[in-house]
């Protein structure tokens, strides 16, 4: 499977994960804990080294439920530093923090009980384009959708 497949069938996934956790904050808010472990999971993903096998066609976003994925992983730290080991620890602690706040942010405008407003993909983005930003991934984010977390601007 070429890079970019890899690249792409990831970020679905992630997706997959942040529409999860948005459409359980919509019906109840986020806690600090909730947004870490999100954050971890997606962490998680990107630094997964599939490169071996394809993936089905009929493979789906959610590949896995947020609740099991979430036990598979440690703090949003620890799982951001498994992304770029070079990359300094306080340099990747400042990072999720930045992330953690901004995606606080969308949770909670989620958590007025739209899944979709803000947009799922605009998180995600985002998100992606700081890590890039940080050097965590080596990917850049979609330049035509926001790249900013925060503050979240409808």
């Amino acid at each position: 499977m070429t890079r970019d497949r890899v690249w792409d069938v990831k970020f679905r996934i992630a997706l997959g994960i942040v529409r999860s956790a948005a459409d359980s904050w919509s019906v109840r808010a986020a806690d600090a804990q909730d947004v870490d472990s999100t954050l971890a999971v997606l962490f998680r993903i990107f630094s997964s080294p599939w490169r071996v096998s394809p993936v089905p066609r009929q493979l789906k976003a959610e590949v896995r439920v947020l609740a099991d994925w979430r036990a598979l992983v440690s703090t949003a730290n620890s799982e951001a530093r498994r992304l770029n080991p070079q990359v300094p620890a306080e340099v990747v602690e400042r990072l999720v923090d930045d992330l953690a706040v901004g995606l606080r942010s969308f949770a909670n405008e989620w958590s007025k009980g739209d899944p979709e407003n803000p947009p799922t993909t605009h998180a995600l983005n985002a998100i992606v384009h700081a890590l890039f930003e940080g050097k965590l991934v080596r990917r850049p984010a979609n330049p035509r959708l926001p790249t900013s977390l925060r503050p979240y601007e409808p």
